[in-house]
């Protein structure tokens, strides 16, 4: 399951096999419910997979082809034009909500099309204090993907012995003891010198991190399965090392 914030009129997830593919749920009214397939557009699915990130919707099924839902029918005959923010703003979206005389067995789906992440997972180069987080964070970060920062003291401050201080502040990364499925590597200097500061995944917060040089390299990287949340984290230029 792929899910956005459940913000009211902002909030939709896929119920299905993968975070690309699934049963479109939307949130109103404090609860989820389903979309029937009436109507149901590639223009409809390509709301749905913006409003999740995605650049835009491959194809939609109809007829449940993910299962049918349990709750409330939310929308139907939608009309959208595909460049709107949410469901909610499309042409039909007020006239029939809560109303679409549909039954579970009409439930709609979609099948989205991920961003290209070798540009989302490009390697950063980082000279001014800031903070660095996993693809799509708060929402689950992509699967396959390997992204670098390059946190760097720009050279008029190298001069003054500052250090790199790095500060999780969420971590949610896909646990194994070893850390061979997902993982953040944390490198002292470049990540080819193999001064490792450490490899992390599960739900413990790391500790604040330091270098002992002028450059740290912060390494993402996901397998093709199981995905979580991710991570956030702020970054500052700093004379103590603790």
């Amino acid at each position: 399951m792929f899910v956005a914030f459940p913000i009211e009129g902002l909030a939709v997830r896929l119920v299905g096999p993968t975070n690309v593919l699934g049963r479109v749920e939307v949130y109103h009214n404090g609860k989820w419910g389903t979309v029937c397939d009436n109507k149901w557009t590639l223009n409809d699915g390509h709301v749905v997979c913006r409003m999740l990130g995605f650049s835009k919707s491959i194809k939609v099924l109809k007829a449940s082809a993910f299962g049918g839902g349990k709750d409330k029918i939310w929308l139907t005959k939608l009309q959208c034009n595909g460049t709107e923010n949410s469901l909610f703003d499309c042409k039909n979206a007020a006239k029939l909500l809560g109303n679409t005389g549909c039954t579970h067995k009409q439930d709609s789906g979609v099948e989205c099309k991920e961003k290209d992440m070798s540009k989302i997972c490009a390697t950063q180069i980082l000279t001014e204090e800031g903070s660095i987080h996993s693809p799509r964070y708060p929402n689950k970060y992509p699967v396959n993907v390997v992204c670098r920062w390059v946190i760097q003291i720009p050279p008029e401050m190298a001069d003054a012995q500052q250090f790199i201080k790095l500060t999780f502040e969420a971590f949610q990364v896909e646990y194994q003891s070893s850390c061979a499925y997902d993982s953040l590597t944390v490198f002292d200097g470049t990540e080819g010198n193999k001064t490792m500061l450490g490899s992390f995944c599960g739900v413990d917060l790391p500790p604040p991190l330091y270098s002992s040089s002028a450059q740290m390299v912060v390494k993402f990287t996901s397998d093709d399965s199981m995905n979580s949340k991710g991570f956030n984290a702020t970054f500052e230029f700093t004379s103590s090392l603790g």
